[in-house]
C-alpha cells in the first residue's frame, strides 16, 4: 500500500471538474451535428460489408521498446506484416544513440515509421494484397520517412492495393475547429458519443493535405476512430468502411480484430526485450552498460 497525499487528491479533484465543465460545454450533440452538416458533412449509416469478393487483407504494425538508462539506452524496432492466413514478415532494428555520441537522441519517429513501410513494400511484392491495412495514419510516414512513402503509395497505386490508415485516437483538430473557437479542444472530445454505432462522418472537403480522412464508429463504444485513404483512391472509402465495420466485433473499442492480433503479435514487451539482451550480450557488458542499478533495489 502506498500514501497518499491530500494534496495531490485535490488538485486530481480541481482538475475533474475542470474537465467535466469543459466536457458538458460540448455535449450537445445535436447542435454538432448541425453545425457539421451545414458545412457540408454527412452523416452515413454502414451496411455489413457482403460481397461475394474474397479479398486478400494485410495488416502492417510497429512495435519500439528500450532498455537502460541515460545515456546508455538501446532501442528495439519491430515492423510486422501479416494475413489472416499466417503469412507474416517481419523486419527489425536496433539502436544506440550514445555510440554515435547523441545520447539526447530519440530515434523513434523516424526508424519505426520506415520499418513499417520497408514491411509493407516486402508485403505487397510477396503477398499481393487486395487491401493494406496500416495501424495510424498516414501524416507520420509522410512526415518521417518521405522517400520510403513515396515509394508505398506509388506501390499501393500501381498495383491496385486499397491503402487504409486506422487512427485509434482523433489527435487533430479539423472538427474541433468548426465546433468551437474553445482553445485546445481536438476531434477525440468532439467524436465521443457523437456518432451511433456503424455510422460514418464524411467531409466533401479535403481535411488533410493530400489525404481523404473519414470519421466512423464501428462499435458500441462511444468513441470513433479517423481513417485515411489515400485522396486518388476515396472513392472506395464507404466500401472500406462497410468492410472494417463488418471485420470489428460489435462489443471491442472500434478496432477491426485483425489488428488488434497484428499488435499482440508485433508488441516488443520488456520480458522479450531482456530475453534478447541476456541471450546476445556478455554479462559483465550487460551490468556494466545496460542493467540499472534501481533493479537491484531491494525494497
Amino acid at each position: 500500500m502506498f500514501d497518499l497525499s491530500p494534496e495531490l487528491q485535490n488538485k486530481l479533484r480541481e482538475l475533474n471538474s475542470l474537465l467535466k465543465n469543459r466536457r458538458e460545454n460540448l455535449k450537445n450533440r445535436v447542435a454538432i451535428r448541425e453545425m457539421l452538416k451545414n458545412r457540408g458533412a454527412k452523416f452515413i449509416n454502414l451496411k455489413n460489408y457482403d460481397s461475394n469478393e474474397n479479398l486478400l487483407i494485410t495488416g502492417i504494425d510497429g512495435s519500439v521498446n528500450y532498455y537502460g538508462v541515460y545515456p546508455y539506452r538501446i532501442f528495439f524496432f519491430q515492423a510486422y506484416a501479416a494475413t489472416p492466413k499466417g503469412d507474416k514478415i517481419i523486419v527489425s532494428d536496433v539502436k544506440a544513440p550514445f555510440l554515435e555520441d547523441k545520447p539526447d537522441d530519440d530515434p523513434k519517429d523516424r526508424v519505426l515509421p520506415a520499418l513499417e513501410l520497408e514491411a509493407s513494400l516486402k508485403a505487397i511484392d510477396r503477398f499481393k494484397p487486395d487491401i493494406m491495412l496500416f495501424d495510424g495514419g498516414f501524416i507520420r510516414y509522410r512526415r518521417h520517412a518521405p522517400e520510403r512513402w513515396e515509394q508505398v503509395e506509388k506501390a499501393l497505386l500501381e498495383k491496385d492495393v486499397l491503402g487504409i490508415g486506422i487512427i485509434e485516437e482523433a489527435q487533430s483538430q479539423a472538427i474541433a475547429k468548426i465546433v468551437t473557437d474553445q482553445i485546445g479542444v481536438y476531434d477525440r472530445e468532439i467524436l465521443f458519443g457523437l456518432l451511433n454505432p456503424g455510422e460514418a462522418l464524411f467531409f466533401d472537403e479535403t481535411l488533410k493535405d493530400g489525404f481523404f480522412t473519414v470519421f466512423a464508429r464501428l462499435s458500441r463504444h462511444p468513441q470513433a476512430i479517423a481513417v485515411d485513404f489515400l485522396e486518388s483512391q476515396k472513392e472506395r472509402a464507404k466500401m472500406a468502411l462497410e468492410l472494417l465495420y463488418a471485420l470489428t466485433p460489435e462489443d471491442s473499442r472500434g478496432i477491426p480484430f485483425f489488428l488488434d492480433v497484428i499488435d499482440s503479435k508485433t508488441k516488443l514487451s520488456k520480458e522479450a526485450v531482456e530475453i534478447l539482451l541476456a541471450s546476445c550480450f556478455d554479462r559483465e557488458i550487460l551490468e556494466l552498460y545496460l542493467r540499472p542499478l534501481r533493479e537491484e533495489r531491494l525494497l
